[in-house]
């Protein structure tokens, strides 16, 4: 798939593709399949490497989208993401369907241990974070373009009352904080059903 970037100069604003080569790697597609202790060994990865980023103490490149203000790059990432959302819904428009935008909530949205760590290391940083900062600046692209939003964190902050990750009776979330289980799963399909429902009331068309 290409990789896309906002024009600079008189094209300022208008979306451009880059080539981006990828080659899908088959071995590791088969072992997701087909081997549990491969599985197995991707998650303890992920749980080393927040581990140890927690230990250093540095707030990741991918954090910075909570950052307000906002750095450069996350500025213009999001400047990116604006552009997709307009040529997204200008797409399906034409082909007779509408674009319908789902914000999935990072753990740290939800469990407040999470977000104490995650702020923790932004303050040495002095780096000022926003917890609904994400949802905010996809709720203004949203509304710039045109495009229905639902923002899943009310009802997965809802759903673990006591905002901890290492309550195992509220985690929607693999160890907490990683990818949905089947809980985080089961509640996102429930919200989706509803919000549709709702967005395809009385006196309103929605494509199949």
């Amino acid at each position: 798939m290409p990789a896309s970037r906002l024009a600079s100069g008189r094209d300022l604003g208008r979306l451009r593709q880059l080539p981006l080569p990828f080659q899908p790697n088959p071995v590791a597609e088969w072992l997701d399949r087909t081997s549990h202790l491969y599985v197995w060994q991707k998650t303890a990865l992920r749980q080393a490497r927040a581990s140890l980023r927690a230990r250093r103490g540095v707030v990741e490149p991918v954090e910075h989208v909570f950052a307000r203000p906002e750095p450069e790059p996350a500025a213009h990432a999001w400047a990116i993401t604006g552009a997709l959302l307009r040529v997204f819904r200008e797409e399906t428009a034409a082909r007779g369907a509408e674009l319908v935008l789902v914000a999935a909530p990072a753990a740290v949205q939800v469990y407040d241990d999470l977000w104490a760590e995650l702020e923790g290391r932004a303050a040495r940083e002095k780096l000022p974070l926003s917890r609904d900062h994400p949802e905010e600046r996809l709720g203004g692209l949203c509304r710039a373009a045109g495009i229905p939003l639902l923002a899943l964190a009310p009802a997965f902050r809802d759903a673990a009352p006591h905002h901890d990750s290492t309550r195992r009776e509220e985690q929607l979330y693999y160890e907490g904080r990683f990818h949905w289980n089947d809980a985080g799963n089961a509640l996102a399909a429930a919200s989706v059903h509803d919000f549709l429902e709702d967005l395809g009331g009385p006196g309103r068309t929605m494509a199949p």
